[in-house]
């Protein structure tokens, strides 16, 4: 187990100095935080301990929202969607440091914003090595680790129960939360369920108004990576991965329930991180 205590001396402000910019700066791996004591900035002056509960099985239990099977009209066709569980909240830095062992640098260090600055690559690694912490399958394969964490002669297993990336659907449909309209809150206002529109970063996650599923930031906060490629349902290759949702950043239309964006999967950003899925080893 590690433990979390507050240091707002040198590493603090040597990972400020490091971040990648808020565009689409990418990060290699020699820029990562390494963890043995994790490093947070807490808005307290004096030492923290943070819960441990990371580690335990327990803790991902109590996070996972079951999302029911349905269809979803996809290119004037309905695609079958079996029952998934969703992360209710995005992965944040405390998970995935304590998951990883590492921390990419971050535009502010603290344990319940998301993690950001991460490649798909990056949220593809820490689906396997959650998997093995909750001794599960893992959902990829891969031959070798290149530059920037580029997995070599990927493949999915889509019939293991494993944590994974969702996919490009089951993304869309735990978002609109059995809502057809425009934006998940319908005539809501906007701002008490996302995040957006601002200059000053993330926010904590499960601060906003939830979705009808229960589900926390899935619009604002950070661009969320999923697993599809950019191209037709179904496309099975190509050079960009897709990812869902707006950003702390994003103007108010990038937080429509249809909005997708891709980039290469090497490629991070402040303004994107992801949420995974457990499977159950049947897909759509």
């Amino acid at each position: 187990m590690k433990t979390w205590f507050l240091l707002l001396s040198c590493i603090f402000f040597w990972a400020c100095s490091n971040t990648t910019s808020p565009s689409e700066g990418s990060y290699s791996s020699p820029g990562s935080i390494y963890i043995s004591s994790i490093v947070i900035k807490s808005s307290s002056s004096s030492s923290v301990i943070i819960s441990e509960g990371v580690m335990d099985k327990s803790y991902w239990d109590s996070k996972w929202v079951v999302i029911p099977e349905q269809e979803l009209l996809v290119e004037s066709k309905w695609i079958p969607v079996n029952s998934f569980s969703i992360l209710e909240t995005e992965i944040t830095q405390l998970m995935y440091a304590e998951i990883m062992d590492t921390l990419p640098p971050q535009k502010e260090l603290k344990e319940n914003l998301p993690v950001a600055s991460v490649s798909w690559y990056d949220a593809v690694l820490f689906c396997n090595a959650l998997s093995k912490k909750l001794e599960l399958d893992t959902a990829y394969d891969y031959t070798g680790i290149g530059p920037k964490n580029t997995l070599l002669n990927l493949s999915f297993n889509e019939n293991n129960q494993s944590v994974r990336l969702p996919t490009n659907l089951e993304w869309e449909i735990a978002l609109r939360g059995t809502t057809s309209t425009e934006y998940f809150w319908g005539t809501g206002t906007a701002s008490d369920y996302a995040h957006y529109g601002s200059t000053s970063g993330a926010i904590e996650v499960g601060l906003k108004r939830a979705n009808p599923y229960g589900l926390f930031d899935m619009a604002g906060n950070v661009h969320e990576w999923v697993y599809d490629w950019d191209g037709p349902y179904g496309i099975t290759t190509g050079s960009k991965r897709i990812f869902r949702g707006g950003s702390w950043s994003s103007p108010l239309s990038q937080l429509a329930s249809d909005y997708t964006n891709s980039a290469l999967p090497d490629e991070s950003a402040d303004t994107r991180g992801f949420r995974v899925v457990l499977s159950n080893g049947e897909m759509e």
